[in-house]
C-alpha cells in the first residue's frame, strides 16, 4: 500500500509533458510491482513469484484476509447506493451511458 500510494505520489510530480505521455496510475502501478519485486527478492531470496503468491493467498495471508472482509465491502457499497437511490435514479441516464461507452470500449 505504501508503494503504491508513493508511486502515485511521485508520478503526480513529475512534469506535466511526462504526465500526458504515461498516466500517473501506470507509473504507480509499475512503481507497486517494482516494489513487491525487490521485497521477493530482499526478504525471500529463495523463493519465486508464484510461491509468495501463494503464501499470501492461503490463510492467515493478505489476500485470503481481504477476500473474507470482501462480502463486508460488498453489503456496504449496497448501503450507499441505497441511501442514494434519489440521486442515482435522477442521474441513471449519464450513469448508463458512461458505462455502455466504457463497456463498449473493454470488450
Amino acid at each position: 500500500m505504501c508503494a503504491a500510494l508513493a508511486g502515485f505520489t511521485l508520478a503526480k510530480r513529475l512534469p506535466s509533458n511526462v504526465q500526458k505521455f504515461v498516466h500517473p496510475l501506470f507509473i504507480c502501478a509499475a512503481g507497486t510491482f517494482l516494489a513487491a519485486a525487490l521485497w521477493i527478492l530482499l526478504e525471500h531470496p529463495g523463493l519465486h513469484t508464484m510461491d509468495v503468491i501463494r503464501i499470501y493467498s492461503d490463510w492467515p495471508g493478505g489476500g485470503a484476509l481481504l477476500y473474507f472482509l470482501l462480502p463486508i465491502a460488498v453489503v456496504s457499497l449496497g448501503l450507499l447506493l441505497f441511501e442514494n437511490r434519489l440521486l442515482i435514479k435522477k442521474d441513471l441516464g449519464p450513469i448508463l451511458a458512461t458505462a455502455a461507452c466504457s463497456t463498449t470500449v473493454t470488450i
